[in-house]
């Protein structure tokens, strides 16, 4: 069992740097050079994590009239504009464009008829990035023993 529980360990430690590689390459893609410098490393991290982990893509979701188009979306100065056509969820980097979040609901957009895109609230962020920080630090230490 306690070897089950290290290999177990060792795939959650290698998807946890394949994440965390994938969220700073596009923390480097959103922000010029002098921009990365003068981040600490904590903003860094918390901007690779939301550009992971603050969104999803809902295929098949209820789509309403209400919701934001996903054309609404205005790209920073390196990003190409958002349509339903381009919008592709697996090279989608929010860092990109300026999401207007709210700090307690979500914030929907409609892709199309393809699905919604969804970003959490501000608040529930910040709760899924403590739990990331918290899970981290019980996956290094399980690596450790």
């Amino acid at each position: 069992m306690k070897q089950f529980w290290s290999v177990l360990g060792a795939v959650l430690m290698v998807s946890l740097v394949n994440a965390q590689d994938l969220g700073a390459s596009r923390v480097e893609a959103a922000f010029s050079p002098a921009e990365l410098a003068a981040m600490d490393q904590l903003q860094s991290d918390q901007l690779a994590f939301w550009s992971l982990s603050g969104w999803q893509f809902i295929v098949d979701a209820k789509i309403t009239d209400e919701m934001l188009n996903i054309a609404d979306l205005t790209p920073k100065s390196n990003a190409p504009a958002l349509t339903a056509g381009n919008f592709n969820p697996e090279t989608f980097n929010p860092l990109l464009y300026n999401v207007e979040l709210s700090d307690d609901k979500p914030t929907y957009y409609r892709v199309g008829d393809k699905g919604v895109l969804f970003f959490f609230s501000n608040d529930r962020f910040n709760v899924l990035n403590e739990r990331n920080k918290v899970n981290q630090a019980a996956a290094a230490n399980r690596q450790g023993k």
